[in-house]
């Protein structure tokens, strides 16, 4: 008898007669039992192998065996009796949360069960929150999850346990909790306006409100946007003279940081500068 893994048992035995119609298993629970209580199965003539995938984790169950004839009929005695006992599945490790976007978290997790039907993750709001709840599942040896249900500046923690649809069906305990703050809202309703032939202006949403500041960029001749300026919280405006020609068009995007997190972007904004007029200038 060997344990497969935490829901299966395999047994194997010599068949030492010529004549039997089948044979019959018996199953009792724990080390040493006496099969006073008992499960049954069967399995037809010549076969030597059963799988019993009936069994519960974390449980010795011990086996014996004899062969039957059903035509004269007759038993033969039983085989030795021999135990085994299912594994116990553990506990989810090294659970991480990592803010990517304003709306976006990624978990990772290492997988220490070998025979999970899946994992399930559950969340919940705020700096020592305790009533979590499940967001969703991953498949068997998925180890990785992206909630992208989170909203900006908003504190998540996260915990996940692995689970197994068997007879016996299990979850494990769970990992440890692992928590981050999202990050602040993305800038929105960006517009750029063409003041003279050298300055430009920017406008935008302020949608955020624990962000150090804004970063503007601008793109170049080769398609890529540089960063320019930075302003700080709660500031929606900024003139651009850096630069600024006559006749020429220009494109912005801004985002807000905080710290070393940095927002999505907003969308995108244009504007082209009219022609040189006496008078034109960079001043604010």
């Amino acid at each position: 008898a060997t344990a497969l893994n935490t829901t299966q048992i395999n047994l194997a035995w010599t068949d030492n007669t010529a004549s039997e119609t089948g044979f019959t298993i018996e199953r009792c629970t724990g080390a040493g039992c006496d099969f006073s209580v008992k499960d049954t199965f069967t399995v037809g003539a010549n076969v030597i192998a059963y799988s019993d995938t009936s069994v519960c984790n974390s449980t010795t169950y011990s086996y014996r065996v004899k062969a039957v004839n059903s035509t004269v009929p007759w038993d033969s005695g039983y085989s030795n009796t021999v135990p085994a006992t299912t594994p116990t599945p553990a506990a989810p490790g090294a659970l991480s949360a990592t803010a990517v976007t304003d709306t976006q978290v990624d978990l990772s997790w290492t997988d220490n069960t070998t025979d999970e039907t899946g994992f399930k993750i559950e969340r919940c709001a705020g700096d020592g929150c305790a009533d979590f709840l499940q967001i969703g599942t991953t498949a068997s040896n998925i180890s990785t999850y992206s909630d992208l249900t989170a909203l900006p500046s908003t504190t998540y923690c996260y915990r996940v346990r692995a689970y197994k649809t068997a007879t016996c069906n299990w979850d494990t305990g769970y990992s440890l909790t692992a928590c981050d703050l999202s990050i602040s809202a993305h800038p929105i309703n960006l517009t750029a306006t063409a003041l003279n032939s050298m300055k430009i202006r920017i406008d935008w949403a302020d949608t955020s409100n624990d962000e150090d500041g804004f970063e503007i960029e601008v793109q170049i001749w080769n398609g890529r946007f540089v960063k320019i300026a930075t302003v700080g919280p709660n500031v929606s405006t900024y003139t651009d003279t850096i630069g600024i020609e006559p006749q020429k068009q220009y494109i912005y995007r801004v985002r807000a940081y905080r710290s070393s997190d940095k927002s999505p972007y907003s969308n995108e904004a244009s504007a082209t500068t009219p022609a040189y007029t006496q008078g034109d200038s960079t001043c604010q």
